[in-house]
């Protein structure tokens, strides 16, 4: 599904020469193109996809279960030459997948590398994903990030919730639930579980420990030091919808509508 996608993204990575496409630009372009979120898709409809989000490199495959087994099938197709690259990952079950994933993104950036090796490295070296083993904690932290980008602040809540019940350790959750009940007027709760992310951040890689710190900063309104750090954390994920919607939120706090837009 859409968060397994998510999740393989970023752990394959981007740089300055291979970019992912959001997953929010591909559902926006099948609702255009008259496409069902579960279409099968024939080698044109994927060109013609391709062709209206600038792709030349696309990645599908499907997922089974037998028992507590899960297997992702995957194909890595090269536009330009029509060659198909089979790929395959398998999990023992649940709690194995997001190793899985990361399994299959190597893969991915292996074939890529074939093409580039400086594309490869480039792709490893920026692969980043929030710290938590737990696949379904993670799927309830990106489904709150969706929410609380639509404005459903109390439903995105639920999920950070969720995602904190799921994995206790999960710092990030723990620091867009503070986001979540501050939006919601509960500075007390906001307070509490933004306390909570910061302890938790100190053994986190830096890109998390960061993005950590910028929403202390929005909590306690210290608005001009939190723009800079989603500025610096932007450039540096620029395929990360949910850091350029708080970006937008700081720009439009400071009433630079022009910037604003660019980031919505």
């Amino acid at each position: 599904g859409s968060n397994l996608s998510q999740e393989l993204s970023a752990e394959l990575g981007q740089s300055s020469r291979v970019r992912t496409v959001p997953t929010d630009r591909i559902r926006q372009v099948l609702k255009d193109l008259h496409f069902a979120p579960t279409s099968e898709f024939q080698t044109g409809d994927l060109a013609t996809i391709a062709d209206f989000t600038s792709t030349r490199r696309v990645v599908t495959g499907d997922i089974s279960r037998l028992g507590d087994g899960i297997r992702i099938n995957a194909t890595l197709q090269n536009l330009d030459t029509k060659q198909a690259t089979p790929l395959a990952a398998a999990a023992p079950n649940q709690a194995a997948l997001l190793a899985t994933i990361a399994d299959l993104a190597a893969k991915v950036r292996g074939e890529l590398g074939k093409e580039s090796r400086a594309v490869a490295n480039d792709l490893k070296l920026s692969s980043w994903k929030p710290s938590t083993t737990s696949f379904d904690a993670l799927n309830a932290y990106n489904e709150g990030l969706q929410l609380a980008q639509q404005g459903q602040n109390q439903e995105a809540q639920k999920r950070f919730q969720a995602a904190t019940e799921k994995d206790g350790n999960f710092a990030l959750a723990f620091s867009a639930l503070a986001k979540s009940d501050q939006a919601q007027g509960f500075e007390s709760e906001a307070a509490s579980a933004d306390k909570k992310a910061i302890s938790l951040a100190e053994t986190l890689p830096p890109a998390e420990k960061y993005l950590i710190q910028a929403n202390h900063y929005t909590i306690v309104g210290d608005t001009k030091s939190a723009r800079e750090a989603f500025e610096i954390l932007s450039k540096a994920s620029p395929n990360n919808a949910s850091l350029h919607y708080d970006l937008g939120v700081m720009y439009e706090s400071e009433a630079s509508l022009a910037q604003a837009h660019e980031h919505y």
